[in-house]
């Protein structure tokens, strides 16, 4: 893999979205981590996706992450931009791409839509997203509306703000 060209196939990326899902769940089962704790924090998670590639085949694997990322998004899955770690100073070692899901959102839509085949990362993945369900900060949609909507009535924050002191102080 680390020598030769590739992309995703077209028939993937123009596919509905159940085939770009069971693509990411193949290629995450195999090349991506599972949720990890950033850092001590009691939920700030990162899940990470590293791929090895020669250094004259940089700007194809930095291509081929664009698409995954692309697909990603459109699962509202939102990723840190592209890395790339230099690791050729090192014997046999080739440059490592890179890039991480480390939104609470975005890891609860990871494991809704698409998730993994293997049980052990299943397993780490569904321990994240109780935790964050548990201590995170993701509202229902059904809350997250009501708050924009109520927002959208005062017209800033802090208005907002102000209002709700006003009605629970008296």
């Amino acid at each position: 893999k680390t020598k030769t060209p590739y992309l995703i196939p077209k028939w993937i990326l123009n596919g509905d979205r159940k085939i770009k899902a069971q693509f990411l769940r193949f290629f995450f089962n195999f090349e991506g981590s599972v949720p990890n704790k950033k850092v001590d924090r009691p939920c700030s998670w990162q899940m990470s996706l590293h791929v090895c590639k020669s250094p004259e085949l940089l700007g194809n694997c930095v291509e081929f992450l664009e698409q995954i990322i692309s697909i990603l998004n459109e699962f509202d899955i939102n990723c840190s931009g592209i890395g790339i770690t230099n690791s050729a100073n090192k014997i046999g070692k080739n440059p490592i791409v890179h890039f991480s899901i480390d939104n609470q959102k975005s890891i609860v839509n990871f494991y809704k839509h698409i998730g993994f085949y293997s049980e052990e990362k299943t397993c780490a993945l569904r321990e994240c997203v109780y935790q964050i369900a548990k201590l995170g900060r993701i509202l229902s949609e059904e809350l997250s509306d009501k708050l924009v909507e109520t927002k959208e009535r005062f017209g800033t924050d802090r208005k907002l703000v102000s209002e709700i002191n006003t009605l629970t102080t008296s």
